[in-house]
């Protein structure tokens, strides 16, 4: 694993010898070498697996050219809005707009777009249409099938339809990543993979799926709250590895063993294989009491710094302090059994 920055030009590939990329990242944020950034974490995951990567922080999205700064990379395109829902960064809960951006360089506001991951993902199908794209992080996770959106006041589809996207990944995917990438490095095609935990996929054929939950479709939870509530539910319900559930004849209880939820989505439907029980730990050592992190900044542009107050060791914050145990993040990481424990493990 290298000890600089990863790529961020053709030029420093080159630097690296590296002629074609695994991965490109194309990412909301600053680029923060740091694992309280969600990028730094995937990315260096994946580097010590041997896969090499490069990022690409906060693209114009008004020019496809933009996301052409390494080529096409040889498995695939990575894409996340940012530490943040991109339009939690931009806008405060009464829908004004706010006029700064922790996370960007400067701290200038108007660097990533409204609902980055769907505008990122849509740009690269514009010069790439077959190349795998794998989506991830906070706003894919939140989105991963039909949901209410506050800032437009509407039920939307799965963010794995209306992006272009492959796959989704939600939750913690130091694990889920890595088994992707070996995946496509077997030669395996994106479309084929539908057996990595924590991951959503697309098909057009539901009776390929042994044993799914059948959640209402798009037009039922969108015409109907109360649907839309019973289906949410029902997701809440079983996105537990163990106790999976679902409620059927009265009482009864069934075990569901493929741990599948399945919702139609029009033509398309999107699946859900549930997360993983196996959690990754993953440790940064740091000398000293205090650091201070760079963003690497992108030519004439100013730099972001982080000062992160720590001791001996800082573990990622998907390992998250008891403020954050709370419903949303089991929606967002697939369980809500370990928070406890993590924060006591992380301590």
């Amino acid at each position: 694993m290298s000890n600089g920055f990863l790529p961020i030009s053709k030029q420093e590939m080159e630097e690296r010898g590296i002629t074609q990329l695994d991965f490109v990242y194309v990412i909301g944020d600053a680029y923060v070498d740091h694992p309280s950034f969600g990028h730094a974490i995937i990315s260096r995951v994946l580097e010590a697996n041997g896969y090499t990567v490069g990022i690409i922080s906060q693209p114009d999205w008004k020019k496809k050219e933009s996301i052409d700064v390494f080529g096409e990379p040889r498995l695939g395109f990575l894409v996340m809005g940012g530490n943040m829902d991109s339009m939690v960064n931009h806008y405060s809960v009464s829908k004004k707009s706010r006029n700064m951006d922790a996370f960007t360089p400067g701290g200038l506001a108007g660097k990533r777009p409204d609902y980055a991951t769907v505008v990122y993902c849509n740009l690269i199908r514009q010069t790439y249409k077959k190349t795998p794209v794998i989506i991830g992080g906070i706003e894919a996770s939140l989105r991963r099938l039909a949901h209410y959106d506050y800032w437009s006041n509407k039920v939307k589809r799965s963010i794995l339809l209306d992006s272009g996207a492959d796959l989704l990944l939600y939750g913690m995917g130091e694990r889920s990543v890595v088994e992707v990438a070996d995946a496509l490095n077997s030669g395996i095609d994106i479309k084929d993979i539908t057996f990595i935990e924590g991951s959503v996929y697309k098909t057009k054929d539901p009776d390929s799926v042994y044993q799914a939950i059948m959640l209402p479709s798009y037009d039922e939870i969108r015409a109907d709250k109360k649907v839309f509530a019973q289906s949410f539910y029902t997701q809440y319900l079983n996105t537990d590895h163990f106790s999976a559930k679902l409620t059927s004849g009265g009482s009864s209880k069934v075990k569901i063993e493929c741990q599948k939820v399945i919702v139609k989505n029009g033509k398309a439907t999107a699946w859900i294989n549930f997360s993983s029980s196996k959690y990754d730990k993953v440790w940064v050592k740091v000398n000293g009491t205090q650091n201070i992190y760079h963003a690497k900044p992108r030519e004439g542009e100013a730099g972001v710094t982080f000062e992160i107050p720590v001791k001996k060791y800082c573990i990622c914050d998907q390992y998250c302090n008891p403020g954050r145990y709370s419903s949303v993040d089991t929606i967002h990481t697939g369980s809500d059994r370990y928070y406890g424990i993590k924060f006591q493990r992380g301590i």
